[in-house]
């Protein structure tokens, strides 16, 4: 069995101070690389480690946006999103004109509108009556 020599290059990967990996480049030859190329790959590895860094940070927005942070589960934009998916999804298999027939099959129930209580705080005299904006 021949050997295979191979001259790697390994620079971390730092988010926040903390290791998240390593960026290395390899090649088959002995002796590949020299101080250019490992300046190169130190240049690159804090860019790399930002956009890991901003990814991780996307991931833990999205998630926050979609749990209710008191309990953990899917917050109502989780389902609405969750509904609209599937809606889509129907959509394309059928005409829209029977859409409501499609999203019975589907289980989703739509209700009826009906007037949402006034979100603003009720002091005294306001009674929770709402005047046309």
């Amino acid at each position: 069995m021949r050997e295979i020599e191979v001259s790697p290059i390994f620079v971390p990967l730092e988010v926040q101070g903390e290791r998240a990996g390593v960026l290395s480049m390899q090649r088959s030859d002995t002796h590949a690389f020299d101080d250019t190329d490992l300046q190169f790959l130190a240049l690159l590895a804090p860019h790399v480690s930002i956009a890991l860094g901003n990814a991780a940070l996307r991931e833990a927005l999205e998630r926050a946006t979609l749990t209710d942070p008191l309990t953990g589960l899917p917050n109502r934009r989780a389902f609405n999103g969750e509904v609209r998916a599937a809606l889509i999804g129907r959509r394309a298999e059928s005409h829209s004109g029977h859409m409501k027939t499609r999203a019975r099959e589907c289980g989703i129930v739509t209700p009826p509108v009906r007037a949402q209580p006034d979100p603003r705080p009720r002091f005294a005299g306001h009674g929770g009556v709402t005047q046309p904006a």
